[in-house]
């Protein structure tokens, strides 16, 4: 038993983990991510009859010029393949694939084998931004803004965009277009960051209970000892939803640390941030779509156990007037609306009907203001 604790232990004071090769194989997307970028490198250090431009920025305009690629594939073939999505992993190494064969029509660069002891996808993601950032530079400087530029308003919106995913690959270009009025429309996603854009992922995926939520991202160390099998499962979970979302190493951590309380608050207090996070970007400045009503009453509930992990939520529900009915451990009832401008209250309906206090207000209350961006 002893033993098991201290396991445990070690599994809350980290949230990463390697996920185990049966359960899912990124080796490919990893191979051809590597391949993608030495052909890349290599293209950038080519000069040859290419004017001003080196092998990657030739590579890059005859891509733009072709008309042939949405945003979506020009951003995961030139900026942000860290992003991929591990679920849909085939999709992803068919824009690899792609990219190399575009290199390849321009450049006649072949295919070899590559040094693959990098797995850290952020590492790759930033080596290849570097590549692509040097590449647009040129294309700039003695393309864009020669009198001779012969390239449409829309490529050259779309080369803005890729030059704005470089700077911030969490917040990419999901469209560039230009309006009626010749001006480059640049719609970004969200931008949430890492914790947060996993917790969405977590609640929107409808796999998991109010329990396994809390105890993934609230309340570990509310774990009954006599029973740490199951909740030695929930860390790994957890783990697992990291790494599939983010693509991120399993670090090395300190286990010295004991006290299951601090290592709890911790977590709460790194929750608590992404919740508020997300509760300004995907609830407060614009429409939620991507939430159902239960989605968005499980993270309130997910949101109230990290202010009180000992009244943590039980349970959520949903009343006929689209009222979350949050039911606590020791089984008390408390009901949070939305009113104006997608804000969620605490509601009273004794001794009469009223508004109580905003959750927002609840979950920053001993948070620095810039932790609402």
């Amino acid at each position: 038993m002893i033993i098991k604790m201290i396991f445990y232990i070690y599994l809350i004071s980290y949230a990463f983990v390697n996920v185990l090769s049966d359960t899912i194989d990124m080796s490919e997307y990893i191979n051809e991510f590597h391949i993608t970028n030495e052909l890349m490198e290599n293209a950038s250090n080519t000069i040859g009859n290419l004017g001003n431009l080196n092998g990657l920025a030739y590579t890059l305009k005859r891509v733009i010029s072709q008309d042939a690629y949405t945003m979506e594939e020009l951003n995961f073939m030139f900026t942000i393949p860290d992003q991929a999505d591990v679920l849909d992993l085939n999709k992803y190494i068919g824009y690899q694939r792609k990219m190399q064969i575009e290199i390849f029509l321009a450049l006649h660069i072949d295919r070899h084998s590559v040094d693959r002891t990098v797995h850290d996808w952020s590492k790759l993601g930033e080596k290849r931004r570097e590549l692509t950032r040097k590449a647009i530079l040129q294309l700039f400087l003695f393309e864009i803004y020669s009198y001779y530029s012969n390239y449409s308003l829309k490529q050259k919106c779309q080369l803005i965009g890729l030059g704005l995913n470089i700077n911030n690959p969490l917040n990419y270009a999901e469209s560039a277009e230009e309006d009626e009025f010749s001006v480059c429309l640049i719609n970004h996603v969200n931008g949430i960051r890492g914790l947060a854009y996993t917790i969405k992922r977590t609640i929107t995926g409808d796999a998991y209970t109010m329990e396994e939520l809390n105890f993934m991202f609230a309340i570990p160390d509310q774990a009954d000892v006599l029973d740490l099998d199951k909740y030695i499962g929930y860390q790994r979970k957890m783990q697992n939803e990291i790494i599939m979302t983010l693509h991120i190493d399993r670090p090395s951590v300190n286990s010295a640390l004991l006290d299951w309380s601090k290592l709890g608050n911790k977590r709460r207090d790194i929750t608590r941030r992404a919740i508020i996070q997300l509760f300004n970007k995907d609830f407060y400045r614009e429409k939620y779509s991507s939430y159902s009503f239960k989605q968005i009453c499980q993270l309130i509930g997910l949101a109230l156990s990290t202010i009180d992990p000992l009244q943590h939520t039980k349970s959520v529900e949903v009343s006929n007037y689209n009222i979350c009915v949050i039911k606590n451990v020791n089984d008390i009832l408390s009901w949070y609306k939305e009113f104006e401008q997608n804000y969620f209250y605490e509601v009273y309906f004794e001794p009469y009907a009223r508004r109580g206090q905003r959750l927002m207000d609840r979950l920053a209350n001993g948070l620095s203001w810039n932790t609402m961006g």
